[in-house]
């Protein structure tokens, strides 16, 4: 639990949590809707707020994303990528842009030999 002052970020970092559940299990249009549209997913609207973008990076792997807002309320995909930092070169891979959902989850990343027996990974959501 956290003794964060009010007004220091708390929901909004819960929230920020509940839209990757939502982004990944494809279900961000829907999430989006639920709150209101687009202006009300970014703070002070669109104008203040042009895009939403994350980097994570979970060991040697990473998702990055980039969100914009619709006419119509949507948020889309601007950039989608997968990222892997190996031994002897990273890879980043597109998953393209303009779609509505995810494509992240079912994403596999055939394993592929790096050179020194070290496989890469797998990514499954």
């Amino acid at each position: 639990m956290s003794d964060r002052a009010n007004g220091a970020g708390k929901s909004n970092f819960v929230n920020f949590f509940r839209l990757l559940r939502d982004l990944i299990q494809q279900r961000l249009q829907t999430a989006i809707a639920v709150e209101g549209g687009a202006d009300s997913c970014l703070v002070l609207g669109p104008k203040e707020t042009p895009r939403l973008a994350a980097k994570l990076y979970f060991g040697k792997n990473g998702y990055e994303f980039s969100l914009v807002p619709t006419h119509d309320g949507r948020l889309v995909f601007s950039d989608e990528f997968t990222v892997f930092f190996g031994d002897f070169g990273d890879d980043r891979t597109s998953l393209g842009s303009g779609h509505a959902e995810a494509k992240l989850k079912g994403q596999e990343r055939r394993s592929r030999d790096l050179g020194s027996g070290e496989r890469c990974p797998e990514l499954r959501i």
